[in-house]
């Protein structure tokens, strides 16, 4: 590993765990890992409680005070005052913060809100009188509870080889962007959908074994690497969908799978609907006019005229407000009769990086995940981190 790639996993590891003292004592199970990553599960919640598989749960704020054995059912309640903002299990706490886990070791599972997790949880009192709950974790167990949930175990090894290197990249890249100050990533799809210990499977495992520490780097700083499910037929430069400028290639590339098979879709959307977000008041006039269109075939924005009121809207925020699984892409054309607009379009997903079911009809074919990463992150370099 060259040295400023070795500076940056080194930074994302101590980062990660907020405080020297807790890597002797493994907030993170993998001890081959080279970091450690905070996903974020919830952000609002009044109260909480967890649970262990085991006889016993463990607690921390400080890590000064050591690991404190409790019951195997743990109560987190909101505290009567700032001397004592949380309490466990009818013990108040002077922290605005606690750790807890499953067991001794940090591999031990606890179970959140009905799924189970490896690591740490840390709960931290927001101002709104609530919990905010992140994961503490190793990247490759963070991997294991992701892989299953982005693509099918059942799929060809190559291809999830290929999603286990392009998420863990996405991953380190969230390290070194973290998306606040307490927490890297989410656990939906504004990130990665993150699933805990239920979305492990042997063959998401053994894809995680065979691809450890490798990442996608441009100019020798992990890539955000983009997937999506179908391109339509090419995928985009992220240039174009968010205006994403630096630290990735900017090329895309044509895909053998979708251009057989490009996935067409339609949705009808009411106009009052479709004007909600702009203010504009819905006339008998109302037109939609095309923004840039890229050679892919994506529109970066619609026009949105209703008498001599104008809006332009970006197509990424439209499909925000619509529903990513109703407006399944920006490569559409669309009609519009009375109060409704038909949309009509072909793929699935932002079209940026790799097209996951191009992925496995490469597998399909005989290709290796190295070449499925080759063809669709073109100007990345794959390298090993050990």
């Amino acid at each position: 590993m060259n040295k400023k790639l070795r500076h940056i996993y080194l930074l994302g590891f101590f980062f990660c765990l907020g405080f020297v003292a807790t890597i002797s004592e493994g907030v993170t199970s993998n001890k081959d890992s080279n970091t450690a990553v905070r996903v974020l599960l919830d952000k609002a919640i009044p109260k909480g409680k967890v649970n262990s598989l085991l006889y016993s749960t463990f607690y921390r704020s400080q890590p000064a005070r050591g690991w404190i054995r409790a019951e195997r059912n743990l109560d987190i309640l909101l505290g009567p005052s700032q001397q004592n903002p949380i309490i466990v299990n009818s013990t108040p706490l002077q922290d605005s913060f606690v750790f807890v886990r499953g067991g001794r070791n940090p591999s031990d599972k606890i179970s959140f809100h009905g799924r189970l997790f490896r690591g740490a949880l840390k709960w931290m009192r927001n101002r709104d009188r609530s919990f905010s709950v992140v994961n503490y974790l190793s990247l490759e167990d963070y991997l294991l509870g992701t892989l299953g949930s982005e693509m099918s175990p059942s799929w060809e090894l190559e291809a999830l080889k290929a999603q286990a290197v392009a998420s863990r990249t996405y991953a380190l890249y969230r390290i070194q962007h973290p998306k606040q100050a307490e927490f890297d990533l989410e656990k939906t799809t504004q990130d990665q959908v993150y699933g805990g210990v239920e979305s492990e499977h042997p063959r998401v495992a053994e894809a995680v074994k065979q691809t450890a520490g490798e990442v996608l780097l441009f100019k020798d700083l992990p890539i955000k690497a983009f997937f999506h499910s179908r391109c339509g037929g090419s995928t985009e430069t992220p240039a174009f969908v968010w205006n994403h400028q630096q630290g990735y290639p900017q090329k895309k590339v044509s895909c053998p799978y979708c251009l057989q098979k490009p996935f067409s879709w339609q949705t009808f959307v009411r106009i009052d609907e479709l004007l909600k977000w702009t203010g504009l008041d819905f006339g008998r006039d109302f037109k939609i006019e095309p923004g840039d269109r890229g050679p892919s075939g994506r529109l970066a924005s619609l026009k949105l005229i209703s008498g001599e009121q104008r809006a332009t809207i970006g197509t990424d925020t439209l499909r925000s407000h619509l529903g990513y699984t109703r407006l399944k892409s920006a490569n559409f054309d669309w009609q519009h009769d009375g109060e409704l607009v038909m949309f009509q379009g072909v793929g699935n997903g932002h079209g940026v990086g790799m097209c996951q079911w191009g992925a496995r009809h490469l597998a399909q074919k005989g290709k290796t995940y190295r070449e499925i990463l080759a063809h669709y992150y073109p100007g990345s370099t794959l390298k090993v981190s050990h």
